[in-house]
């Protein structure tokens, strides 16, 4: 009795690459989402803490 046999093996398909684009206030391209900005809220001014430590208080 004789046998042969062939496999083939192939590595999965890479699947598509993909990219979100926004556009800004002034018409131009950029990655960053507009509702970032709200989310974004600056920084603020912690004035109630001890020079000393730099511990901020309750008030």
């Amino acid at each position: 009795m004789a046998m042969k046999i062939s496999a083939d093996f192939k590595a999965p398909k890479k699947p598509p690459s993909q990219a979100a684009a926004y556009v800004d206030d002034n018409g131009q391209l950029t990655l960053y989402s507009p509702r970032m900005k709200r989310m974004q809220g600056g920084v603020r001014d912690v004035t109630p803490h001890d020079p000393a430590t730099g511990e901020v208080r309750d008030v």
